[in-house]
């Protein structure tokens, strides 16, 4: 995978022609692009109840293992805090 060498200007204007965005992620705060975020984990941000079902918002974070890591455990406090 030598996509992971590609300087960060030039991700920065593919994102760009692309339509991608180009934010930074929430947990380590590293600049990344729509196409790199991660496809396994969602941040989430708030979190209701209708009609008995848990609906919730959430944030992309970038595809950094630790990141995942700490959104998981991030995830699983939002929950337990929320049906308790």
């Amino acid at each position: 995978m030598l996509w992971r060498f590609v300087p960060r200007f030039i991700k920065q204007k593919i994102a760009n022609f692309f339509g991608y965005f180009w934010r930074d992620c929430p947990i380590c705060g590293k600049k990344f692009a729509g196409f790199e975020r991660s496809d396994r984990e969602f941040l989430m941000i708030e979190q209701t109840m209708i009609s008995g079902i848990a609906i919730g918002n959430g944030q992309c974070i970038c595809r950094d293992p630790k990141c995942e890591e700490e959104t998981v455990r991030r995830n699983s406090e939002l929950m337990k805090d929320f049906f308790q």
